[in-house]
This record gives structure tokens, sequence and C-alpha cells, in this order.
């Protein structure tokens, strides 16, 4: 059987450090086949639109937040040397780099090293970054979560995208946990099953300055079975400072 960990939205540098390595730790003990990163893995605040013409615009440290973002995938990676390993494109990386370079410096756009790939240094770390949606599994596409519409609620964003194109979606970009099943049907008979799944993040929610009146966000990663065709998706939740996989706890203080 082969196992996927699926983690997202770890937005460094306004990570939690604890809650990064507790993740790290088990990739390391599970050995997965696969460590999937659904995006997001850094917040790049200082390039981001919504700062334009304030203070963050001036005081976040873009390469602060790289290397930050390079360190933890750098974790994963020594966690796991054997496993494939893949980033997919999200709207705080990838997208916003493209943006700010394409409206505010055009003439660099064509210069060798300033794509995200090459910035991170996903290369050294045998690390796949995906620009389409990528098959993760039989039935199973992993999408940042930003190609459609948002849905209010844990796992209707995923679910949506899963309607939308026709197969199963793991995302994120929503910052939330959820796991929803919809299903074609023909005579009593299922003729198409179809989930939506949301992974939450592993953020420090005191670092998001922009979160107002609060955010109904969970933290936590999720795991694919996968047996041929068969694919079990299983959300892991992440509460108090602890989660539980398989019956062994990983927590922290």
């Amino acid at each position: 059987m082969k196992r996927i960990v699926v983690v997202s939205d770890i937005q460094a540098p306004l990570h939690d450090p604890k809650m990064v390595r507790g993740v790290t730790e088990f990739i390391g003990d599970y050995q997965p086949d696969m460590v999937a990163t659904v995006g997001d893995e850094c917040d790049c605040t200082s390039i981001g639109r919504w700062v334009r013409g304030r203070a963050e615009e001036h005081t976040a440290d873009l390469q602060k937040a790289i290397d930050a973002t390079h360190s933890i995938m750098r974790g994963f990676r020594e966690a796991a040397p054997n496993a494939h390993m893949v980033v997919q494109r999200s709207n705080h990386t990838t997208t916003r780099l493209e943006n700010y370079i394409g409206t505010h410096a055009p003439a660099l756009s064509p210069i060798r090293g300033l794509d995200w790939k090459s910035l991170m240094g996903y290369g050294e770390l045998d690390i796949e970054l995906s620009l389409q949606p990528t098959v993760i599994a039989p039935g199973w596409l992993m999408m940042h979560g930003d190609e459609g519409r948002s849905a209010t609620y844990s796992g209707g964003t995923a679910l949506k995208l899963a309607n939308q194109v026709g197969e199963s979606v793991v995302c994120g970009h929503t910052h939330k946990q959820g796991l929803l099943h919809d299903h074609d049907s023909h005579s009593g008979r299922i003729t198409k099953r179809r989930f939506g799944f949301e992974v939450g993040h592993l953020m420090d929610l005191r670092k998001a300055s922009y979160i107002k009146a609060g955010a109904n966000w969970q933290a936590g990663f999720g795991l694919l079975y996968v047996d041929g065709k068969h694919v079990t998706p299983t959300p892991i939740p992440i509460v108090g400072n602890r989660f539980t996989v398989e019956g062994k706890s990983y927590s922290w203080r």
C-alpha cells in the first residue's frame, strides 16, 4: 500500500515552528512514499497586493521568508530521503512572485534564477514543483484550491473543485480541514465517486496580523492510503498541540 502525506499552508514565516517540527518528526517515523505540499509553503508577505503602500511592504523580509521555507522543506526531505516530494503552485508563491515581477519589474522576467523553483532551491532538494493540477493517486488530483469558487464550510471548496473537474480533489488554500463525499448514480448503482479533501494548515495564527475578527481555520494535515485504485483519504487534525496517527501520538509544549 502506498502512503502519501499531504500538508498545506505552512506560510513561513507565519508558521508554527513546534507544529512543523511535530509533523517533520512524524514524516521521519512514518517514511511515506510521497510528501506532497499543496502550496502556500511561504507567505511572501512583502510582495502581496494587499500590503501595497503599507508598512509590511517594507518591513517583511522576503529573503528571510524564503530561507525559513527552504529550511522546512529541507527538513521534510532529510526526514524522508527516499520519498517522492512534490510542491503545488499557489497564489502566495508562484503566482504572487510572477505577478509582482510582471507588474513592477517586467524587464526582470527572463532572468534565470528568479523563478520560484530556483529561489527555493527545490532542484537541490529533489523536489518537484508542479504548475498544473497533479495526479496524486488514481482518480485524485492535487490542486492548490484557488482554481474555482470558495465555500465557507470545511471541505466545500475541494468538493466544488472535484465536481468541476470530475475527479476527487485534495487541496489547501482555505486553511480549513474537511472531507466531503459526492457521487453520481444510475438505476440504484453508484457510477462515479468524488471526494473533496481540504487538509488544514500549519500556521501560528497569532502571527497573522491580517486576521481581525478571528478565523474558522483548522490546523492539521492529511493522509492518502493508496491500495491499487482504492484511495482512502484521512484527515489528521492537530488539536491542543497534539495529533495521533495509527495509534501513535505526537505532542509538544
